[in-house]
């Protein structure tokens, strides 16, 4: 189930958030692809791309034009998804944490009810 879906990670700047992102991805052992689509002005760190290449994470990074106004973002986002493969494509933030748990029930009832098209949500701990 997991090579079914690519997280489509959507940046621009606060790259101390991505750094972080990065690291609990791959702590968390996930197996989904990652997709990193920068919409910022200069392109992200060697240092973050390189903890992923080491990692062996299957990952794609895709620099876009800077995410000036909202348009441009939303065209960073369409073009991102042309590009990726998968039967399914979760978008997040860099300040967002992936938890396999919730992805796969997710996944599980994408698979499950076809007359779904989509499905997603959130957790908010403050523990």
């Amino acid at each position: 189930m997991e090579k079914n879906l690519t997280i489509l990670l959507l940046l621009k700047g606060r790259e101390k958030f991505t750094e972080r992102f990065v690291e609990f991805f791959i702590s968390s052992k996930l197996k989904y692809k990652l997709f990193l689509a920068d919409g910022n002005k200069k392109s992200l760190s060697k240092k973050i791309l390189n903890k992923l290449k080491i990692s062996n994470i299957d990952f794609q990074y895709h620099k876009f034009e800077f995410d000036v106004n909202y348009k441009k973002f939303i065209n960073k986002i369409y073009n991102s998804l042309k590009l990726i493969k998968t039967k399914y494509v979760m978008l997040f933030d860099n300040d967002d944490f992936p938890q396999k748990y919730s992805i796969n029930r997710c996944l599980s009832k994408l698979e499950n009810r076809k007359d779904i098209i989509g499905c997603g949500g959130y957790l908010i701990n403050f523990n």
